[in-house]
């Protein structure tokens, strides 16, 4: 459970910066 968590938030992690630079017109 321990390892799925890191790897689901280093994936999360990842996806939000790429959002967030992606549309930075958007960023607060």
């Amino acid at each position: 459970m321990g390892a799925f968590t890191e790897k689901q938030e280093a994936l999360v992690n990842s996806s939000w910066e790429a959002f967030k630079g992606n549309i930075p017109q958007y960023s607060v």
